[in-house]
């Protein structure tokens, strides 16, 4: 006889429930995703002299004093 967690593992129906409950979860976080991609893609890149409000991407490279 298997060990309860191996009979679940090895159970068909476990994994059709596993598959009905989450799949909606990561639809959900997959368009969450795609919504963060587009902003960053969407953002402008500026100098920093001509700053305007709100976001904008800034090209170059970060330097410690």
């Amino acid at each position: 006889m298997y060990p309860p967690i191996l009979w679940l593992l090895n159970h068909p129906l476990f994994w059709a429930a596993f598959a009905v409950l989450s799949g909606p979860v990561f639809f959900v976080r997959g368009f969450r995703a795609l919504q963060c991609k587009k902003l960053i893609l969407g953002t402008p890149v500026i100098n920093r002299s001509r700053r305007s409000p709100g976001a904008g991407g800034v090209r170059g490279k970060a330097v410690v004093p």
